[in-house]
């Protein structure tokens, strides 16, 4: 290996500022062109693991004004080629960041009050970049339940919608709206019995904070793995909502590694000739109509001295929906996980999920793994709204595998 491989690989580090300048960065800056050209809300669904959350740092450094000069980490990077209509925005707006990956409490009250202490931090970094303008007696009144016991649901529901206009007023511009991992308290409300109360808590907070009279929002990008139905969200008032999936194509080469980033990722470390191995272990997931590399698995393989073997973790649900499928009595499950682990193709719906679909579907377990990764796209059939899915390599036939083996042992 060269001098590149001996240096430390970011394996779980998904901070931009902290990426930029190292030896394995690959620059995915003209999304951010792409999408000031193309949209104004849009909701993304990748399969953990694919750079999402590095995708929306990476967004949150360049548009957030701050006392830094944040330049410095674009400067040299495809984004400031773009000219002046671009580059005049960084460092513009407010930002309001909100990362759900860690609310995922055992009951709904637990899971609120995880809500709660996020936004109450969000606004208190807000504080501590600027002074904010709590001139408003509603807006003082708001904030004020909210650092105490006696805020209700209802207040919690609506902090993107007071926090924005707050902003604008304070800094003069409308901010950029970040959500990462907006679908982890909706797993967890599938899991343990409360998905009902987070889904309407959801559907109020961004169809109130992100559309109709009053709304505040120059951007607004919202990530999660798995498209989730949210009727108010996607057919209500959040009518300036625009969805971003697997098989659609405009972002599609931002999500992962390409073909030609992984081949050069291995070039640095001087162990180009094990691009076929790579492929086989952590290739195959197609997104819209690029094929994409499992950059989590590829970094970690290059960590391990080329080491192949399965680096991938299902999280709780996605491991719950595999051990469905698996111990599953149904006979198209059966039928459906025997071709499955054969490397034949099964069908999967291509419809945005419910959750509670999990109660009634047997199948239900087979589109989320499309969605989550775990299975990848072969085929469109627009017609019936369904997808042809396959097993896409040997990492994820070998996590199947194992749920398998464990699932027969019990």
């Amino acid at each position: 290996m060269s001098d590149t491989a001996n240096k430390t690989v970011p394996v779980g580090i998904t901070d931009f500022i902290e990426l930029s300048f190292g030896p394995f960065y690959v620059d995915k800056t003209l999304f951010i062109k792409d999408y000031i050209d193309h949209d104004f809300i849009t909701v993304f669904t990748r399969p953990n693991g694919f750079g999402k959350t590095t995708l929306l740092s990476m967004v949150k450094t360049f548009f957030e004004k701050t006392d830094q000069d944040t330049s410095v980490y674009f400067k040299d990077k495809a984004i400031w080629q773009c000219g002046e209509e671009y580059t005049s925005q960084q460092g513009k707006y407010p930002v309001l960041y909100l990362d759900f990956k860690n609310i995922h409490g055992t009951n709904w009250n637990e899971t609120l009050g995880m809500f709660k202490d996020l936004f109450i931090q969000e606004y208190r970094r807000h504080t501590g970049l600027k002074e904010l303008r709590l001139q408003d007696e509603f807006n003082q009144q708001f904030f004020r339940r909210m650092f105490t016991k006696n805020a209700h649901e209802v207040d919690i529901e609506y902090f993107i919608r007071n926090m924005s206009p707050l902003l604008t007023d304070s800094y003069g511009i409308e901010p950029v709206v970040i959500v990462d991992s907006y679908d982890t308290p909706l797993k967890a409300g599938a899991t343990y019995g409360y998905y009902k109360n987070v889904e309407m808590f959801l559907e109020n907070l961004f169809s109130i904070g992100l559309s109709g009279y009053g709304q505040h929002c120059t951007y607004a990008l919202i990530c999660g793995e798995l498209p989730i139905y949210l009727a108010d969200m996607f057919t209500g008032g959040f009518d300036m909502y625009n969805p971003d999936l697997i098989e659609d194509t405009q972002y599609s080469k931002y999500f992962g590694f390409t073909a030609s980033e992984s081949q050069d990722l291995l070039a640095r470390c001087g162990i180009e000739d094990r691009m076929n191995e790579v492929r086989e272990w952590y290739g195959g997931y197609m997104f819209g109509d690029i094929f994409m590399f499992n950059p989590q698995s590829v970094m970690a393989y290059i960590s391990h001295n080329a080491t192949p073997r399965v680096y991938r973790t299902p999280d709780d649900f996605t491991g719950r929906c595999i051990s469905t499928i698996m111990s599953s009595e149904d006979s198209h499950c059966i039928r459906e996980a025997g071709k499955m682990m054969k490397g034949e193709t099964v069908c999967t719906q291509r419809s945005r999920l419910d959750l509670d679909d999990m109660k009634t579907r047997a199948d239900f377990s087979f589109d989320v793994l499309a969605n989550a990764g775990y299975l990848t796209i072969k085929e469109h059939n627009y017609e019936y709204l369904y997808w042809v899915t396959a097993i896409p390599n040997h990492e994820i036939f070998n996590i199947l595998d194992t749920f398998q083996q464990k699932c027969r042992r019990q």
